[in-house]
């Protein structure tokens, strides 16, 4: 079983939906929420580990008047066949980059910013055909010189404007699960003063007897849509999830179209 398989489970005093990997299997963890110590499961008693081993494969028989893609396995057990390898996998240590956690977030970003270009260009193609009457005689509903006007810009920042907001509650989605795995290895979430850069970088006043075992972000923090830093705040000791957000299209602090993860 690889010790980075995810593993599920909820606090028994709170209900708190909690994660963990295989490596902490069998280790107690504080509960982010009550701060009760709760006990990881092991991959075992959830079904997430085979029973038994599974059988080696063979490669399949050559075809006849092709040569081997390679020699033949050199008997080392006098059985005929070479014995079983298993691949040894450490976690990793700190200041290397872990499996990337916020590939999902990237990749969304990504499809949001395509579904951008591809809806400005089909507002681009909805106006010419209503200026040109759609090729059927009809009476033109925008002129050329309309397209190129108000009207399409218009059209085109709505759209850029609803694209950038659902990149926005993407990223924030994607600190909001960085955060509770930092929160497993460090026992609590960053502090409001330690911010969203403790995902990337290990805090200078965190103690030594807590394991940061980061970056749990690929590279640095992000800005929101519009250019500026999304903000982050937590109070140690509140049981309350921390708040994060960003200021939103008019980039105005507490107006009504912040994006912060307490609107999902």
């Amino acid at each position: 079983m690889r010790d980075d398989v995810p593993i599920a489970f909820r606090c028994g005093k709170c209900g708190a939906q909690l994660k963990a990997t295989a490596r902490h299997a069998g280790k107690t963890l504080p509960c982010p929420k009550c701060a009760t110590d709760v006990m990881v499961p092991s991959p075992t008693a959830l079904g997430l580990e085979p029973g038994i081993p599974e059988a080696p494969q063979t490669a399949p028989p050559p075809i006849p008047g092709f040569p081997l893609a390679g020699p033949p396995p050199v008997p080392q057990n006098g059985l005929g066949a070479s014995p079983p390898t298993t691949e040894v996998r450490q976690g990793p240590v700190c200041g290397e980059t872990p499996p990337s956690r916020a590939n999902a977030a990237l990749i969304a970003l990504t499809v949001t910013s395509l579904a951008v270009a591809v809806a400005a260009l089909a507002v681009i193609v909805v106006l010419v055909v209503r200026g040109t009457g759609g090729g059927r005689g009809e009476e033109p509903g925008l002129t050329i010189r309309q397209f190129t006007g108000e009207a399409a810009k218009e059209e085109v920042l709505a759209v850029q404007r609803r694209a950038n907001i659902d990149a926005a509650k993407t990223q924030i989605g994607a600190f909001r699960g960085a955060l509770e795995h930092y929160a497993i290895d460090c026992r609590s979430f960053p502090s409001t003063e330690q911010g969203l850069y403790a995902l990337v970088e290990c805090p200078p006043d965190l103690p030594e007897t807590v394991a940061w075992k980061g970056p749990y972000l690929t590279g640095a923090i992000p800005k929101d849509p519009w250019g500026n830093d999304y903000h982050y705040e937590y109070t140690a000791g509140t049981h309350q999830d921390p708040r994060i957000w960003s200021n939103g299209p008019d980039r105005m602090p507490n107006t009504e179209d912040d994006i912060g993860n307490w609107q999902e």
